[in-house]
């Protein structure tokens, strides 16, 4: 018996886990060492947002008082 089994597992938590990455336009990578462990990393594509509005030169001062930066 396997010891996630044991515990009270059902095994499907990589499977799960695949599923949710391959939706995302991601992958996992694992990397597994006999009497070390096994390593699993979820890799996902960073959010495509809007492009950030620039501010317009009239609030640009107020910005910057704000952060205490001069103009």
């Amino acid at each position: 018996m396997s010891r996630a089994r044991a515990t009270g597992g059902a095994g499907l938590g990589l499977s799960i886990a695949r599923w949710i990455a391959t939706r995302h336009n991601g992958y996992m990578d694992i990397l597994s060492r006999e009497g070390i462990g096994t390593r699993v990393s979820i890799v996902l594509p960073l959010a495509e947002g809007p492009e950030p509005k620039e501010e317009p030169e009239e609030h640009a001062g107020e910005l910057a008082e704000q952060s205490g930066e001069t103009v």
